[in-house]
């Protein structure tokens, strides 16, 4: 303050003059009184700044994370370097490729003239044309030499390897809106969107009906996927025939739902509120047994909490207004969780009243483009760990053209996405999911079995017990293989690439890992073979078999689980019931069923990294046609690797081929190539197959089918030569104008009556009536 000045001024606060004094700071004058006052406000706005002071000190502390920004750098730095390396590698091998067929053709002009020249000298037969054109081919030689000298590296500017630099950006604001809109509860829709048997989904998949006269359960799936937040649905159950009608709980969301079952490890729910399965356990509650009032009923309202977080469900009866909580164990049922309800009777139905969630997730496109930019800009695939097709994000604040849908379609400035030029666009998760199998960098894959009756301490009489096959493969993918077949692919085939097939192909068997078998009352580990195939047999009694025994259709079968120790892998799989009696029909896959093209390594190829798979014309419903009228069962060799059996089973689904196990080959990287692999003609397996078939089942009839254009029919007439009484007939596609094949097939079963034997080029040649 300073009080040297002596012309009296009003004080600032009061108006009074008179023993005024002037603040150097705001040059306001103050009375005695009030200048105390001041000074004090002064004092308080010192403290407030000395705590705001340390407050950022310590914001400062808390926000710099040193070692996750340094772990951040590491994984980058891993990262480019896996990609130099593969690209290093890829690079090395082109080079080689390119001076090994070079220096071929140099050597072998420069020795081609060479002889030319010493013949000419012996016979001194030559002129100057002579002279002059191999002067012009040693200038060529020359060109051609000074070429390999000329190969150099090119820098490709869009590398896959990106820079890094540490930014500082100004998201304040926006940070803090989006806060407060992710802390907000808000309502979702969950819909039935799937039933595994005869039901009726209706109301735009709001109610179930069961509608199958015979009593088997109906499982069906809610189109949510949980992973995070607790999740609260209500159901009505509008009809209830009996107390244990209706199961209600929750399953891991990529098991397929044709494969579900309430008592595999991956499902959690209940019956009644006395019953409860835990993970293939049931668990009875003697608190509540025997007590009528407690039991789910018609009319009842049942409320299902999905916990994620606590990793519970939990179950709340509101007519008897009591709760009852389960614990899920996450590495036994994985994270994202699905709904999962279950009818068993006739015309049981249940109706999804309502559903809300205590989280919601925001994507706000802020980090994509500037805030300057107008124009649209497609979302970049792996955005926020989704694939993002046709989507385009733009500044719809700054569009160049005023009073559009992009302004006023904006609800959190100042970003929008909309589909490019009209076409449809797709959001989907990144994680490449094919008919129930999960595509990641490790994975499980279950081939369908059989079972047959064990004979082995009886004669002909029917065995009470069975002896169970399962087959499988554990597998880590193998970036380095992919690319070198991708490069190798995109040379012969020219042609757009399916690169999940590609990947699938060139995985690597995880050898000498222990997995576990369960699901079946009964659980047993196993080591992966060297290939990381998981094979094993075992027995169960008939009275087991028919505990967990699918039926109801045509493909009587079982399921079961693989998990992986110590991982959160799992998988399920089909055994096919075979029985003594009964028709089963063998048929081939590639060129009988889907067209293949084998005798053409090119189309092959095509056929089968390019290509969606084709189905031969009329092959699927003749097939089913079949399986209704014989009450058959169906079995599929192929001589396709058993490394693309995921695709392979998305096609039978997909055209609607009867259900059945399955039988393939498996190319092992380490012993072959793969171009190799794909020309040799298969059929040692398949005959084996025949064989295992023909020897575990006393009474059963075979319908043979397979095609001209590898070995199918010498394999067929090999076992019919063994087992002519149980081979129904014999059935070969082949072209109608091939009459060299004719004749071959004349040849091969020249011992087999010409009325068990025919050819067809569709379905439709083939006959209703097997026995005509």
């Amino acid at each position: 303050m300073n009080s040297t000045s002596f012309e009296k001024k009003q004080c600032i606060l009061c108006n009074k003059i008179g023993g005024i004094l002037t603040c150097d700071g705001c040059q306001q004058a103050f009375c005695g009184k009030h200048v105390i006052e001041h000074r004090q406000q002064l004092n308080i706005e010192l403290e407030n700044i000395m705590q705001e002071h340390d407050l950022i000190q310590q914001d400062i502390r808390l926000s710099i994370d040193n070692d996750l920004l340094l772990k951040e750098i590491d994984k980058w730095e891993k990262e480019s370097m896996k990609k130099i390396q593969l690209v290093a590698e890829q690079t090395r091998i082109n080079l080689k490729q390119i001076l090994e067929n070079s220096n071929n053709q140099i050597l072998k002009t420069c020795q081609d003239v060479a002889s030319k020249l010493l013949s000419a000298r012996e016979a001194e037969n030559f002129s100057e044309i002579d002279l002059k054109r191999w002067i012009e081919q040693l200038n060529e030689l020359k060109s051609q030499t000074k070429l390999l000298s000329m190969i150099h590296i090119v820098e490709d500017n869009k590398s896959p390897i990106y820079l890094i630099e540490i930014k500082q950006t100004n998201t304040v604001n926006t940070y803090t809106k989006n806060i407060e809109l992710l802390s907000s509860s808000r309502r979702i829709e969950e819909r039935f969107i799937e039933g595994n048997g005869l039901a009726i989904i209706e109301d735009g998949g709001l109610r179930i009906k069961h509608i199958d006269s015979d009593h088997k359960f109906i499982y069906f799936h809610g189109q949510k996927s949980y992973t995070d937040g607790c999740h609260t649905l209500k159901f009505k159950i509008e009809h209830s025939t009996s107390s244990y009608s209706t199961f209600i709980g929750i399953c891991s969301s990529d098991i397929n739902l044709r494969q579900i079952m309430y008592h595999l490890t991956v499902v959690v729910g209940w019956f009644n509120t006395t019953e409860v399965w835990q993970h293939g356990r049931c668990i009875r509650n003697t608190k509540f047994q025997g007590s009528k009032n407690d039991e789910i009923k018609t009319n009842d309202i049942i409320q299902l909490t999905i916990d994620c977080e606590n990793k519970q469900i939990e179950l709340f009866h509101e007519r008897t207004n009591k709760k009852h909580t389960v614990i899920v164990d996450s590495n036994q049922t994985p994270l994202p969780w699905k709904i999962l309800l279950a009818l068993r009777r006739k015309n049981d139905c249940v109706k999804i009243l309502q559903t809300c969630s205590a989280q919601s997730s925001l994507i706000t496109f802020d980090d994509i483009i500037s805030t300057t930019s107008i124009s649209g800009v497609p979302v970049p695939n792996g955005y926020n760990r989704l694939n993002w097709q046709n989507v385009l994000v733009v500044n719809g604040i700054n569009y160049y053209t005023p009073n559009t849908g992009y302004t006023t379609g904006v609800v959190s400035p100042p970003y929008l996405i909309f589909n490019g030029y009209g076409n449809p666009m797709a959001i989907t998760n990144m994680a490449t999911i094919i008919n129930g199998f999960l595509f990641d960098k490790q994975g499980l894959i279950l081939v369908p079995s059989v079972a047959f009756r064990d004979h082995s301490s009886t004669s002909n009489s029917l065995s009470s017990d069975w002896i169970l096959y399962i087959q499988g493969w554990y597998y880590e993918e193998n970036p380095f293989h992919a690319l070198r077949m991708e490069k190798t692919l995109e040379v012969i085939i020219q042609k757009d690439l399916n690169q999940n097939r590609i990947k699938m192909f060139t995985a690597d068997g995880k050898k000498r890992e222990d997995v576990c078998i369960d699901g079946l009352n009964q659980e047993m580990c196993i080591r992966t073979d060297d290939d990381g195939h998981i094979k094993n047999s075992f027995t169960m009694t008939n009275q087991e078999i028919e505990l967990f025994r699918q039926s109801g259709g045509y493909d009587d079968k079982i399921l079961f689980q693989v998990s992986v120790l110590n991982r959160n892998l799992q998988a399920i799989g089909d055994i096919y019931l075979c029985d003594d009696h009964g028709i089963t029909f063998m048929s081939d896959i590639d060129d009988t069923i889907r067209m293949m093209n084998v005798t053409s390594l090119i189309q092959t190829l095509i056929n089968i990294f390019s290509r969606e798979f084709k189905a031969v014309s009329g092959m699927a419903d003749i097939y089913r046609y079949w399986e209704r009228k014989y009450n058959a069962t169906f079995t599929y060799l192929t001589g396709s690797p058993d490394q693309l059996y995921p695709f392979l089973k998305e096609f039978l689904d997909r055209e609607h081929f009867p259900s059945g196990s399955t039988y393939m080959e498996h190319f092992k990287w380490r012993n072959a190539n793969f171009l190799a692999y794909f020309m040799q003609s298969s059929g040692v397996k398949k005959i084996d197959i025949l064989h295992m078939f023909l020897q575990n089942t006393y009474h059963r009839l075979f319908v043979l089918i397979g095609d001209i254009f590898q070995r199918d029919p010498d394999n067929y007439a090999s076992i019919y030569a063994q087992y002519p009484n149980r081979i129904a007939r014999i059935f070969i596609r082949k072209y109608k104008d091939d009459d060299n094949g004719q004749q071959r097939l004349e040849t091969v079963f020249k011992d087999i009556p010409r009325t068990k034997w025919a050819t067809f080029e569709t379905g439709d040649d083939l006959p209703k009536d097997i026995y005509m």
